[in-house]
């Protein structure tokens, strides 16, 4: 799911740095992040960059055509605007592609999760409530007016990306539109926690690969269902700003932002298919695993 989550970061947020030097350095980003969270042991290291091979090869020639062809899409559609239910319909291709690279990954995590000791058990839940306490630190102890600035200054940051820096129309209008910003990071928080409780309580039943590889799965599959009510409404009311705020800026763009948000969008899909173009000409060849066979 990480890696699904970085990958799309590519797409979404990524400007000045190089694209395809962050794309060909995900494979060593992807083990640093899992070294986050557990140290790795050299058979499950081996099993881990050998994985992730596979998928990366995968994800270079089948996924970022589509990326590309979609980005070509894009620029023409949104060159004369764009309305909530077009931008919508964007956000949830973006999103199927996600859950694409997610379903690749399911049977990886599978494998070493499975194969993990009670010292890396016992690690890996130490580190996730570190994680679950960075993210919820942007919002911990602020008043709502101090989160809803900081949301619309990340949201002027990350649509200036591809707009450049958006003048003071459009950052008054942001800055009114984030009245409706609900806070929801602690909220978000508490979610992770409770999925990952049930996480770490199946990973005790981890010596049998014929209880945890598909209890895992119905785990994943049933993430949304964690939110709970509060936070499902708070999140569903902050989509509908976050899509009504891109749509405004879209359509006020002025000439100059619209070409540099254009040629944003061309040089992205350049890239994705110099990426595609680069694959080895023969595909990786995952052998052996660590607990299903």
């Amino acid at each position: 799911m990480k890696t699904a989550a970085m990958l799309l970061v590519l797409l979404v947020v990524a400007s000045g740095c190089s694209v395809k030097l962050a794309y060909n350095s995900l494979d060593r980003l992807t083990r640093w992040w899992a070294n986050d969270y557990i140290n790795m042991d050299d058979q499950q290291r081996a099993y881990f960059n050998a994985a992730m091979e596979e998928l990366l090869y995968w994800h270079r020639t089948d996924q970022l055509p589509l990326y590309a062809d979609f980005l070509d899409a894009v620029e023409v559609s949104l060159a004369d605007g764009t309305d909530e239910q077009e931008l919508q319909s964007m956000i949830n291709t973006m999103l199927g592609w996600g859950y694409e690279v997610q379903d690749k990954g399911v049977p990886i995590a599978i494998e070493i999760l499975g194969s993990l000791s009670d010292e890396q058990v016992a690690l890996l839940s130490r580190r996730l409530e570190e994680s679950n306490l960075e993210w919820e630190e942007p919002e911990v102890g602020k008043t709502l007016d101090e989160a809803r600035a900081g949301w619309a200054k990340e949201f002027i940051d990350r649509f200036g990306r591809f707009s450049g820096r958006l003048n003071a129309e459009q950052r008054t209008y942001v800055n009114a539109q984030s009245v409706r910003y609900i806070p929801d990071m602690e909220l978000w928080a508490d979610y992770r926690r409770r999925w990952q409780a049930d996480l770490l309580a199946l990973l005790q039943q981890r010596g049998d690969p014929d209880v945890f590889g598909p209890g895992f799965i119905r785990l994943v599959e049933a993430r949304e269902s964690y939110y709970g009510e509060e936070l499902t409404a708070i999140f569903d009311s902050n989509i509908a700003l976050n899509l009504e705020v891109s749509v405004w800026l879209i359509n006020h763009l002025t000439a100059r932002q619209r070409d540099r948000f254009l040629r944003r969008l061309d040089d992205l899909a350049l890239d994705f298919r110099e990426l595609a173009n680069a694959a080895p000409e023969t595909p990786p060849e995952l052998e052996g695993c660590l607990i299903t066979c």
